[in-house]
């Protein structure tokens, strides 16, 4: 055994170990061979100065329970759980490709990119949340994006039941003991004041993760626990179009409304979030079509538009692109103050 815990080659039941792929403060993720299906797995096991604490125990059964009751494509699948030579093993569907935070540090994505996968994270994000689960540690490293594009959560070591009445949240403590748990730059105001959590703490979460893919950066960037706190509770992040102007508003505005500082002001679901994503991804398509489709109409029109006698010969004068454009749009030639006075387009008066 190694000193992360198991060595490659190693076997616990059915699965042999391949190569260690991921480790953090409460265990190691390690692929596995399958030799009884033959196939590709993941195997998570509690870091060894963690296995004779039961309170860690106890939350690693209820990662395999919560995940146990999740289905759904963006999602983690749970194969199994079992202890095998003495060790608890969560065994789940192995997932290739990286994780966001990997991804994060080749810069901002394109807008189009960060809306599919904020919709896909709202989508898996709702699947648990309508199972009463609340993740409570989403984080880019915590979300693999396979080959294919798809988005996975990862990780609920963290997360806890919330009951509902109705169509009222019964929101939980954080834990028993009001222990604050989490990861520092991605949790909620209401996480570090200790108070009750809900889905509404995920989606502020995922309110860091997408101004991160949008900027490449965190929304509180301090390096300083106390002033990073301080952040957090107290200051708002710099609006993402200032670090990167490239953003629509309408993308800017659903990542702020995200990171609302009340609760009760940010989306009251992650089904809500995520329509404003699909919103706001139509108004994207529908805008770049109307882009291609004016192009399109303008480089039909920008051909040869006129002849001249030269030299014994015809030459064909091209047609000024401006005009072209003017026509495709039915606009009119007007000053432009912010093009210093040359021509600008505005629409004729009816």
């Amino acid at each position: 055994m190694s000193k992360a815990g198991l060595s490659v080659g190693e076997v616990l039941g059915q699965y042999r170990i391949v190569e260690e792929i991921g480790a953090g403060g409460m265990g190691v993720v390690y692929r596995a061979r399958d030799e009884r299906l033959n196939r590709d797995v993941a195997l998570k096991i509690l870091a060894p100065d963690a296995l004779t604490d039961e309170e860690a125990r106890k939350r690693f059964r209820s990662e395999a329970l919560a995940l146990s009751r999740l289905n759904h494509p963006n999602i983690a699948i749970v194969h199994d759980f079992n202890t095998h030579q003495g060790i608890d093993v969560l065994v789940t569907e192995y997932i290739p490709g990286e994780t966001l935070d990997t991804r994060i540090t080749s810069g901002p994505m394109a807008e189009r990119d960060i809306l599919r996968l904020a919709i896909q994270l709202a989508e898996g994000l709702d699947a648990a949340h309508e199972q009463s689960i609340v993740h409570r540690d989403l984080k880019p490293g915590n979300l693999r994006l396979t080959p294919t594009g798809r988005l996975k959560i990862l990780d609920f070591g963290l997360a806890r039941q919330v009951a509902f009445e109705g169509e009222r949240t019964v929101t939980l403590a954080l834990t028993e003991s009001q222990q604050i748990t989490g990861t520092l730059p991605y949790m909620a105001p209401e996480q570090l004041r200790g108070e009750r959590i809900d889905v509404r703490s995920d989606i502020w979460a995922a309110g860091c993760v997408l101004y991160e893919l949008a900027t490449g950066r965190r929304p509180f960037a301090q390096h300083n626990t106390a002033l990073l706190i301080d952040a957090i509770l107290n200051a708002s992040p710099e609006p993402p179009r200032t670090l990167n102007p490239q953003l629509s508003p309408g993308l800017e505005a659903i990542i702020l409304r995200a990171l609302e500082k009340k609760p009760e002001r940010r989306y009251q679901s992650s089904r809500d979030a995520g329509s404003a994503g699909s919103a706001q991804r139509q108004l994207a398509t529908s805008r770049n079509s109307q882009r291609r489709s004016l192009t399109t109409r303008v480089d039909r029109r920008c051909r040869p538009g006129g002849a001249s006698a030269h030299g014994g010969g015809i030459v064909l004068l091209p047609t000024p692109r401006a005009d072209c454009i003017r026509r495709a749009t039915n606009c009119q030639p007007a000053p432009d103050a912010a093009l210093g006075g040359r021509t600008g387009l505005q629409k004729p008066f009816r």
